[in-house]
């Protein structure tokens, strides 16, 4: 169990990756807390934790806003002592180019996507230091790096903004033991996938090497190692998911 004794905090884990990763991480003997925008959409992901013999803590929050931020944080902190993991996943899909995106699905994007993790890394980042370590871990998409892509500009912005974040605090806060690392999915079978104009995933998913679309699982792996002791050397790296669809 690479993650005894850990405790995490799991944002947009509702569902989809956020979910794959919460649950994966309570396998590996972690605490887990959970978060999306409703406590109903928590419930289903809190038992299945729970049959792990894992404690879970459901917090609804809206991760773009800051004092629901502060208020998680010092929750989870308050209930278990410490926060040794911080999983930046929430997200939002947007599609369209420039001409076609709408001042409000731009500022939703930069919100949901981006500022949710400077907020979430920021209200973390001094109880990690107090305690001399800890790991984030960000999530930002094959979007963010290519501009053929399915995504629309306003998420990719977002996305590619999540990189350069993620580098520039690796940066910042090694010097106190807190390691920072960004995972860069291609498309992933969740609901935001499906989500895709129909056709535009099926000839996505063709050009694919490995021949098929990624699983939530995929990640939470990735996502388990960085989070584990067997990854305490790497920081400041953006780890590619996409099954050869993208290579740098």
């Amino acid at each position: 169990m690479r993650l005894k004794d850990k405790v995490a905090l799991v944002t947009g884990s509702s569902k989809g990756i956020g979910e794959a990763i919460a649950l994966k991480f309570a396998q590996e003997g972690a605490n887990v807390v959970i978060n999306g925008m409703n406590r109903s959409d928590l419930e289903a992901v809190e038992h299945r934790i729970r049959e792990t013999g894992q404690a879970v803590l459901a917090i609804p929050a809206d991760v773009s806003v800051q004092a629901e931020v502060g208020d998680m944080v010092e929750r989870s902190a308050k209930r278990f002592g410490k926060i040794d993991i911080l999983v930046c996943n929430a997200g939002k899909m947007f599609f369209g180019n420039v001409e076609e995106t709408i001042e409000e699905d731009w500022d939703r994007a930069i919100a949901v996507n981006l500022k949710s993790v400077f907020l979430c890394s920021k209200a973390v980042i001094p109880h990690m230091k107090r305690q001399g370590q800890g790991r984030i871990i960000t999530m930002s998409s094959t979007a963010g790096k290519s501009a053929r892509t399915i995504a629309g500009v306003s998420y990719a912005v977002s996305k590619a903004g999540i990189m350069y974040l993620t580098k520039r605090m690796a940066q910042d806060f090694g010097k106190y033991g807190v390691a920072v690392n960004c995972i860069a999915p291609g498309p992933v079978d969740t609901a935001m996938s499906r989500s895709f104009p129909p056709g535009m995933l099926s000839a996505y998913i063709k050009e694919i090497p490995l021949g098929r679309i990624g699983e939530p699982e995929d990640v939470a792996n990735v996502a388990a190692f960085l989070a584990s002791g067997e990854a305490e050397y790497i920081t400041g790296e953006i780890i590619d998911i996409n099954g050869g669809s993208y290579i740098d």
